[in-house]
């Protein structure tokens, strides 16, 4: 990334225009948040963070079931698996 700053610092200066890199520059934040929630939940997963919750849920919410349901649909929809 501070190679493509550079550079478009470089084209800024010498005045040529650079339109091509504005579709892709406009998800570049939305790409780094999918990149690093992934490698959190990875990293969460591999250290058994993941079973952890799911255990304490289960134990916390057996006798209603609804409410179980939700909270484990919401521990699946939080890695995006």
């Amino acid at each position: 990334m501070v190679a493509a700053a550079l550079g478009g610092a470089v084209a800024a200066a010498t005045g040529s225009r650079a339109a091509g890199a504005e579709g892709a520059a406009t998800y570049l934040d939305i790409n780094l948040i999918f990149i690093t929630a992934t490698l959190f939940m990875n990293l969460l997963k591999e250290s058994g963070g993941v079973a952890f919750v799911v255990r304490g849920i289960l134990r916390r919410f057996h006798r209603q079931r609804a409410l179980l349901l939700a909270m484990l649909s919401l521990v699946l929809l939080v890695p995006g698996r």
